[in-house]
């Protein structure tokens, strides 16, 4: 098991423990590990944004709202897999997606299954530049960055 630490690049503003996006900061953790197999990577969010970023995956892919208002994951390459779940912009929602050999890749949103997937089997035991953003997916410039409340990513 790995922790990982986070680094806050800077933020627009704070309400309470959560931390404002105003579209132009992130947080971001940058560690170098073995490749995860399986993770969970979990965020409570308040959007004030559509086609736009909650966080990157490992890999490259990216968490996003899409421009409907669901959640969505843009895999680094291949269709945008978005599901019938509409974030709230009234109260926080809480979003994770979980990749692992046993229960595929999963997008839930306030405990509830969204959408699920086979994943794909990775094996490597190499070292690599681990890089998870929160408001922000470099590899994806269909979406815009974060606007909104992030709280306990």
């Amino acid at each position: 098991e790995t922790a990982l630490t986070c680094a806050v690049t800077s933020t627009s503003a704070m309400y309470g423990p959560a931390q404002e996006f105003k579209g132009d900061v992130w947080m971001e953790t940058r560690q170098k590990v073995k490749h995860i197999q399986s993770h969970t990577f979990e965020v409570w969010v308040k959007p004030d944004c559509t086609s736009c970023a909650i966080m990157s995956l490992p890999g490259g892919g990216c968490l996003a709202i899409d421009r409907n208002g669901s959640l969505a994951v843009q895999p680094p390459s291949g269709e945008l897999w978005a599901s019938s779940c509409k974030l709230s912009k009234s109260h926080f929602n809480n979003v994770a997606h979980s990749l692992g050999t046993d229960l595929g890749e999963v997008l839930y949103m306030n405990g509830e299954v969204c959408l699920n997937r086979t994943a794909p089997q990775v094996n490597s035991s190499e070292n690599v530049d681990f890089v998870i953003s929160v408001g922000f997916c470099s590899k994806h410039a269909g979406f815009k960055q974060f606007k909104g409340l992030v709280d306990q990513a």
